[in-house]
Formats: structure tokens, C-alpha cells, sequence
């Protein structure tokens, strides 16, 4: 025995082939109590690296602890493959999306069978399959059909080179070592992918009015049972539940066809105290107070322009349905885009849901 060697790459050929050859890992679908163990699936972006390595490990050894105490688990493997970062990695080698992605999905696999994991490939997704998001249209018609999707526009980061709607986190900010270099793109908004210079335009899209069932989600919280404190919390800010009450102000000579303005406060009670109404820019009043008021219109232009990451965040997280923003940090009443103000009081309220 002393002088065998083990062969640790001609060992794991031979196994790997056993479990294949025995379908190992194939899941039976008539098992009345399965384990359903997931890992996310990965974004195809060609090639493994070690954090992949490392949450797939993690998720196989999971998932063979549960088969060794007698279970039987269910793991299986997909792939993150449809959409805008599919398109534009194939835009950037001069290929195919679908040919791109598919030689991307062929050679991950082959590094995570090599690896040995534990997975029922034969109940292997795509979600660039039609197979597949044909779901996604059937959930989206019936959404529509249950009223709970509308069709707004909205101010969007685009990015004129890759012509392309950004995510706030896909718009990162130039910055420099040197100060003194003169760069005139130093701290200008840029796209993550191509580092051309972002712009904020309009567009009509679809929204989700999932505020309809904020109080489900709030109230569900309270039951997840082994989810660190901190985290429900940040849930709890995110679906920003506030009570209060809409209030309507008569508005004169605005033009346009806006006679009044909702404002939304927690302080019913001191509404007879405000002093002025401070309008978000891309409010219906302000856009109609700029078609007769030069200075107005100036002043949208020069803060739109000067919005920040501060301001992006402002208009995106805590209001899903649609928020107001104002690129000059003025806190704003979402849904409404207005906040009322006392001169002797600077407190303004915070978002809600």
C-alpha cells in the first residue's frame, strides 16, 4: 500500500460516471415528502469563478446532508440567462444573444458537472426558453387582468450608447485621483457597462402595484421564523408604512387644467400652519407653471440635470407603485410629489407607502 498514489482526478472521473450512470441525482416525482433545496441561479456570464464555487459547494453539501439523513432532495439547476445583460454582452462580441448565451451555458455546466455537484440536470431551466417565460407572459396578463399593473411614465436613467434603460446601481459616478487633472468627466453619471455620460428621460412602462398588499407584507414579517431582526427591518423601511391623511390645496392661475394639489402628512392636526407648498419638478404643477414662466422652466432643466445617486435613491425605493424626486434633496410626499411647509418648522414628513 505504501507505494499506491491516489489519484484524486481518476477517482472523481470514475464516480462522477457512476452517479450519471445511475442517476444518481434524479429526483422521483411520485416522493410524497421531498427536500426542496435551491441555489440561486447564476447569471450566465461564461465562465465559473470562486464565488461560484464557493455558494454552490455550500448548497451541495447542504443538500447531501439531507439526502444522508435519509431524505429525499430535490436540487436543481437553472440558468439567469434572459434580458438586457444577455443582449448587451452579445452586442459587445458582434454575436448572436442566443448563440452567446448558449455557449456560455454550455461551458458553466461543464465546470459544475467536473465539479461534481449534486444537481438533477434533467429538470435543468432556462429562462431565456420560451418554455419558460411563457409563464412569465401568462402571470403578467393576469396581473393585468386582476387590475394590478398601469401603465405610467416615469423619469429612467438611458444610457444613449448601449440605448438602454439603467438600474440606479447600473449609474456610477466618474471619479479621479488627481483633481488638478482638469478631466471634464470627473464626478459626472456614467454607465457602469460603457461609461458614457447618463441621461434622464421619460418613458412610458409598466408598474406593478404591489402597495396593494403592503399591510400583507408588513404583517407577515412578524412570522418568519430564523430571519435576523436587522433584516426584517430593512423590510419594514422599505414597504415605509406611514399613517396620515391626503389633503387637497385649491390651486389659482396655474394653467394646464390643475386647480388643486394632494399633499400627504402625518400632522393633520397643524395642516392650518403651512405657509408655502414646495413642488417636486416633475410635478403636474410644476410642468405647468413652466410653460408660462421662463425662470420656472430654467430652474426644472438645471435640477433635473444636477440629480445625484442621493436623489436616485430617493425616487426608487420606497415607493413601488411611483414616487416623486426632487434633484435639489427636497423631501417630497410619494405618490404626490408635494410637501407642505411651515416657515417656523423644518421637519417635512418621510415617505410612505
Amino acid at each position: 500500500m505504501a507505494g499506491r498514489r491516489y489519484d484524486q482526478g481518476r477517482v472523481k472521473e470514475y464516480w462522477q460516471h457512476v452517479w450519471d450512470r445511475e442517476d444518481v441525482y434524479e429526483f422521483d416525482d411520485d416522493t410524497e415528502d421531498p427536500t426542496y433545496v435551491l441555489g440561486m441561479f447564476p447569471y450566465t456570464s461564461g465562465n465559473l469563478h470562486m464565488g461560484h464555487v464557493r455558494n454552490y459547494t455550500i448548497t451541495d453539501a447542504y443538500a447531501r446532508y439531507r439526502r444522508m439523513q435519509g431524505e429525499e432532495v430535490l436540487t436543481p439547476m437553472g440558468w439567469d440567462a434572459f434580458g438586457l445583460p444577455a443582449e448587451n454582452a452579445a452586442y459587445e462580441r458582434r454575436t448572436d444573444p442566443r448563440a452567446w448565451t448558449q455557449l456560455c451555458i454550455d461551458r458553466m455546466r461543464e465546470g459544475m458537472e467536473s465539479l461534481g455537484f449534486g444537481y438533477d440536470w434533467s429538470r435543468e431551466i432556462r429562462t431565456c426558453d420560451a418554455e419558460y417565460y411563457r409563464w412569465n407572459q401568462y402571470f403578467f396578463r393576469e396581473f393585468y387582468e386582476a387590475g394590478l399593473v398601469e401603465y405610467e411614465a416615469a423619469t429612467v436613467n438611458w444610457c444613449p450608447d448601449c440605448e438602454t434603460v439603467l438600474a440606479d446601481a447600473q449609474v456610477v459616478e466618474v471619479s479621479d485621483a488627481d483633481p488638478h487633472d482638469g478631466d471634464p468627466f470627473d464626478g459626472t453619471e456614467v454607465c457602469w457597462r460603457c461609461e458614457t455620460p447618463v441621461d434622464r428621460r421619460e418613458l412610458d412602462q409598466w408598474f406593478f402595484t404591489i402597495t396593494d398588499y403592503a399591510e400583507e407584507l408588513l404583517d407577515g414579517l412578524d412570522d418568519l421564523e430564523g430571519w435576523p431582526e436587522s433584516v426584517r427591518e430593512i423590510q419594514r423601511n422599505w414597504i415605509g408604512k406611514q399613517e396620515g391623511a391626503r389633503v387637497a390645496f385649491d390651486v389659482e392661475h396655474a394653467g394646464d387644467g390643475v386647480d388643486e394639489v394632494d399633499v400627504f402628512t402625518t400632522r393633520l392636526d397643524t395642516i392650518a400652519g403651512a405657509t408655502y407648498l414646495a413642488v417636486s419638478p416633475e410635478h403636474d404643477l410644476a410642468g405647468a407653471l413652466a410653460q408660462s414662466h421662463e425662470d420656472v422652466a430654467a430652474f426644472i432643466e438645471a435640477a433635473t440635470a444636477e440629480a445625484d445617486d442621493d436623489d436616485a435613491a430617493a425616487r426608487s425605493t420606497t415607493s413601488p407603485r411611483r414616487s416623486s424626486w426632487n434633484p435639489r434633496r427636497m423631501t417630497v410626499t410619494p405618490g404626490t410629489g408635494t410637501t407642505p411647509t411651515r416657515a417656523s418648522r423644518s421637519r417635512s414628513p418621510t415617505k410612505e407607502c
